[in-house]
């Protein structure tokens, strides 16, 4: 197996090396890192590289140290650190602001009582302080990446017309997650009916989701140009785009560019007319990743998502030798294909995953392959639905149309995965 798959051996390899780097080194800061400034410096200069999170009390920014201030001079320095400001601050902050403080940088420590290692997932992500600025001076706005601003700002646009719809308060907030990646109008008890069921990926935009849409488009595709095969390069080249678009109104956070990364490879590699190894595609996806940063192997996102993958091509064509498709009626063996195809998708995504969530989040849902047999298939059909309200909101009779069908999808898939968690033994922990 192995033999036929140097790629996969590769990213083992590197996969293993990562793991005993990250144990045994200690932090080494390189080149002008601003911890490296701490003795003589009397100031910082920041630039805020995310939009307002909101917490109790505070509102947080995560933002680059862009120089110290030394014996009157500034001095260009790199890294990243997280900013706490006042509720009273969140009017005059936003992303791309450029602020001074002379303000104490306080190190990330583990929260007193609990046993999830908070200084080791902050780590993980480069960032070693918080700043808890009480007085500021800002000294230039608008400093940012143009492309990502662009992402953002679609992504709130997008945002705000699901927000004026005429859904249901908790339906909509189902919407923004499931198309926008934004969790932050889910009810807790919605979210943990999710998690609890098995569904928790239904919940934000991932590999699923963008699998979802690109078939979706694909079919689409195929019916406007009657399967004429001059144009199939050019069907699979839209389809690389329409990737890229959904990373691009989803914000392009990092998990959602993985999965547009890792689709458009696949797509690219179908173009060849060569018999690839999916597996092979597969790793050299991963490895992309892990050379342009290293530390992305210990996210969570992107080891549920490789394993996911992983697992349905491991043993999705096994389930296939075991479970033959019968005769019947065309309707009826269509429809059993369907279900026996989402069932095996399910086991097989899982049998890899498992092990990383129980590790991860220790519980495990029992009912997941009920809940995601039954679920899934109707994940694509509710985005388009989204996607379709999206572009009729403002009109009058299609919007109100799209928008009731639309609310009953959520509000159906909502009862579901509450009635899952009320099941007996719903998860093991």
């Amino acid at each position: 197996m192995l033999q036929k798959r140097p790629l996969l051996v590769v990213v083992i390899v590197l996969c293993l090396a990562i793991i005993a780097v990250e144990h045994f080194t200690p932090v080494v800061f390189f080149g002008n890192h601003y911890s490296k400034h701490f003795s003589q410096a009397t100031a910082f200069r920041y630039r805020l590289t995310s939009d307002c999170s909101q917490r109790a009390k505070t509102i947080l920014f995560e933002a680059e140290v862009e120089a110290c201030l030394d014996e009157g001079r500034w001095h260009k320095t790199c890294g990243h650190i997280r900013l706490y400001f006042p509720k009273s601050d969140s009017t005059n902050l936003r992303y791309g602001d450029v602020i001074e403080s002379s303000a104490t940088m306080y190190a990330i420590k583990n929260f007193a009582g609990q046993d999830f290692d908070y200084r080791k997932f902050m780590k993980r992500q480069r960032i070693y302080h918080n700043v808890y600025p009480k007085s500021y001076k800002k000294v230039a706005q608008d400093q940012y990446n143009p492309i990502l601003y662009a992402a953002k700002t679609i992504n709130k646009t997008l945002k705000q017309r699901l927000l004026h719809s005429k859904m249901g308060e908790q339906q909509t907030a189902l919407a923004i997650g499931m198309l926008l990646s934004d969790k932050h109008y889910i009810d807790p008890e919605i979210r943990h009916s999710f998690n609890t069921s098995g569904l928790g990926h239904v919940l934000c935009v991932s590999g699923l989701h963008i699998g979802l849409i690109i078939g979706l488009f694909d079919l689409l595709f195929k019916v406007l140009s009657f399967g004429n095969n001059r144009l199939f390069v050019f069907r699979k080249m839209l389809l690389v785009v329409l990737a890229f678009f959904i990373a691009f109104i989803v914000g392009f956070t990092p998990s959602v560019l993985r999965s547009a990364t890792m689709f458009s490879v696949f797509i690219i590699a179908s173009l060849t007319n060569r018999d690839y190894d999916r597996l092979n595609v597969l790793a050299f996806t991963a490895l992309i990743f892990l050379i342009l940063d290293p530390l992305v192997l210990f996210n969570v996102s992107f080891q549920l998502s490789y394993l996911a993958m992983a697992g349905i091509m491991v043993f999705l064509p096994l389930f296939e030798g075991i479970f033959p498709q019968k005769r019947g009626n065309p309707f009826t063996k269509r429809l059993l294909y369907n279900v026996k195809l989402e069932a095996e998708v399910s086991i097989a995504a899982q049998l890899f995953t498992i092990p990383i969530m129980a590790y991860h989040f220790k519980q495990i849902p029992t009912y997941f392959l009920l809940a995601n047999v039954v679920v899934v298939p109707f994940v694509g059909l509710i985005l388009a639905m989204i996607l379709l309200l999206l572009c009729f909101v403002d009109v009058p009779l299609i919007g109100d149309i799209v928008g009731f069908a639309t609310d009953l999808l959520l509000k159906g898939l909502i009862l579901f995965t509450s009635w899952i968690d009320s099941l007996p033994f719903a998860i093991l922990q």
